[in-house]
């Protein structure tokens, strides 16, 4: 029925269906459960199956009408990944060439943006989760996540040996 050999086993079965010409709706009645992973170890495995397996699949498929829009959402993971790691690699090299951060307008406008997008995707939740949400509380999970992807696509590329 699908490829038992993918991680993504509902992606990949999208993929050929989307291949075959078929469409793929959500009845309104469908929800999403997602089960909470109880450890830091559990969520990285967890995530790390998920990102590895969504991008194999477009490996696996490679470009087509089908696939662009995903391997789109992926270019645009990789580069919230490198503007992460080179906004967090400044911070370190400022801390450890001039003893402390000096604040440069470029990375104080990145950061603005973070802080913005943060308070906008809430803002359904009213003015308090969006002032919450401005603090960066969660920053610690979203650098975490971003290294989740790192490692994902980095065992992509080089074929890393599967762990699950």
């Amino acid at each position: 029925m699908y490829d038992t050999t993918v991680l993504t086993e509902d992606n990949e079965i999208t993929f050929a269906l989307l291949h075959l010409g078929y469409t793929v709706l959500s009845p309104k009645e469908c929800s999403l459960v997602t089960e909470v992973m109880d450890t830091w170890q559990d969520l990285w495995k967890q995530r790390l199956r998920w990102k590895r397996g969504a991008v194999e699949n477009c490996l696996q498929y490679g470009i087509t009408r089908v696939t662009w829009r995903y391997w789109g959402r992926q270019l645009i993971t990789l580069f919230g990944i490198l503007v992460t790691f080179a906004y967090l690699g400044s911070l370190v090299y400022g801390v450890a060439a001039y003893g402390g951060v000096h604040i440069q307008p470029l990375w104080l406008a990145v950061t603005g943006v973070f802080v913005i997008e943060r308070a906008v995707t809430v803002r359904y939740r009213g003015w308090k989760y969006m002032l919450a949400s401005a603090t960066m509380y969660e920053l610690v999970l979203d650098i975490f996540l971003q290294l989740v992807h790192a490692k994902a696509y980095a065992d992509s590329i080089f074929r890393r040996e599967r762990n699950w």
